[in-house]
């Protein structure tokens, strides 16, 4: 019995361990599983992100072929914008040159054309000059033939007379009295005729001057001028001088105007296309207040020099001279309708005058105060002198300043400085590195004290 309950026993303990072994097996074989679900899990997990991984990389790649791309067609566009400004500027380029080109060609052929026309002149006055000397030797010929022929009838006739009757005196004595009456008719025409002669050689002589000149700025060459006649001009003791800038200003200034004579100052320097300063009166008639306004519409500068010219009152005292001067001030103002309000100042007979009662460095003290700049002169046309002789002694001066300041008169008695004005207006045009400007108020000051 025993024996049989420990068979049973030993089954049951067989039984049991083997579902136990069945069990363990089952729960290896389920863990198994499990890993290889986890596994497969890991797998796929590892592959989709090795997916998106790639899928991100090729995305970037994309945008960055994309940045690439337009990065190259901002490149081209850049170049080709670059290719066109360029083309345009070398076309802008183009186009100065030829246009600088064009206005040198231009400005050439005027010099040219000016120069030939002054040359022609020059000739035309020399011819006239010539041909006038010319007549005039053949008429005095012609009297001192005349008068020969009738002295040695004369001669003949007494010669001849043999039987002297009253009558034949009388016929005698009158054709004596005619003989003498013609030959001192006869003289007084040669004395005009060699006064005459006189002055046109002298015209000859300045045309032929003029000729050599003009010749000489055709040919390049340097004339050296003597004996020229300097009137009234003040003494100069400097070389001619080079502008440190290359380039020398000159100042045509007329005083005590305007007048008559203005007017044709004016019609001048519009011919020659030149701009210049008046130092003006204060002159209240509507003539006068034209001649004002043509000053300022034709581009030129409207200054100040006194209200009458009146000297003895001007320079009296301070008060005297400063209230003429804001007279003037004033006056020019409103005739202008409030164009001018004149900064330019010229003191008669300059700022070096001795007829002054006034202390003239407390009147320059007051135009300072005033916003006022005096200007004087450094080369001096000549004021009752031929016109000729105003030319020599701007030719013979201008050149010796970088800042030429030329005192010239268009007062209504001064037809000298209308006459002589072309001839200098010619000269400073044909002068190299030359300009011709009016005082404004940055011009440097020309002043006796300071020269």
């Amino acid at each position: 019995m025993e024996k049989r309950a420990a068979v049973r026993r030993g089954r049951k303990n067989i039984a049991a361990q083997e579902a136990k072994g069945t069990q363990a097996a089952q729960a290896a074989k389920e863990t198994q599983a499990a890993k290889e679900a986890q596994e497969a899990r890991k797998r796929l997990e590892a592959e989709q992100r090795k997916a998106e991984a790639r899928k991100q990389k090729e995305a970037e790649e994309e945008q960055q072929r994309l940045r690439e791309e337009e990065a190259e067609r901002l490149r081209r566009e850049e170049e080709e914008a670059k290719r066109l400004r360029e083309e345009e500027r070398k076309r802008a380029e183009e186009e100065e040159r030829r246009r600088a080109e064009e206005e040198a060609e231009r400005l050439r052929r005027e010099e040219e054309e000016e120069r030939e026309r002054r040359r022609r002149q020059a000739e035309e006055r020399r011819r006239r000059a010539e041909e006038e000397r010319r007549r005039a030797e053949e008429a005095e010929e012609r009297i001192e033939a005349e008068v020969e022929r009738r002295l040695y009838k004369l001669r003949e006739e007494e010669a001849a007379k043999v039987v002297v009757s009253p009558r034949a005196v009388r016929a005698r004595r009158g054709t004596v009295l005619a003989a003498i009456a013609a030959v001192l008719m006869l003289g007084a025409v040669s004395v005009f005729l060699g006064i005459r002669y006189d002055a046109v050689r002298k015209e000859r002589d300045a045309a032929m001057e003029d000729l050599a000149w003009y010749r000489s700025l055709v040919s390049g060459e340097v004339i050296e001028e003597t004996g020229m006649e300097t009137g009234t001009a003040p003494e100069q003791t400097e070389e001619n001088v080079v502008p440190k800038d290359g380039l020398r200003r000159v100042y045509l200034t007329f005083d005590d105007g305007p007048t008559a004579v203005t007017d044709e100052v004016l019609d001048i320097l519009k011919e020659y296309d030149v701009k210049a300063t008046f130092f003006v009166l204060g002159r209240d008639d509507e003539a006068s207040k034209k001649r004002y306004n043509r000053i300022v519409d034709e581009g030129h500068t409207l200054a100040m020099h006194s209200f009458d010219h009146d000297f003895s009152r001007l320079y009296a005292s301070l008060d005297s001279f400063s209230a003429d001067t804001l007279r003037l001030r004033n006056f020019l103002y409103d005739v202008t309708d409030g164009r001018v309000w004149s900064k330019i100042y010229r003191f008669p007979g300059g700022s070096s005058t001795t007829t002054a009662r006034a202390e003239i460095p407390e009147l320059i003290d007051w135009l300072g105060r005033e916003d006022i700049t005096y200007f004087d002169w450094n080369v001096y046309g000549g004021d009752d002198i031929a016109p000729e002789a105003i030319v020599s002694n701007v030719v013979a001066n201008v050149g010796k300043y970088e800042n030429a300041v030329i005192l010239m008169h268009d007062g209504a008695d001064k037809r000298e400085t209308v006459e002589a004005l072309p001839e200098i207006l010619e000269y400073l045009q044909g002068l190299d590195n030359t300009v011709l400007l009016p005082i404004t108020e940055d011009t440097t000051a020309v002043q006796h004290g300071n020269m």
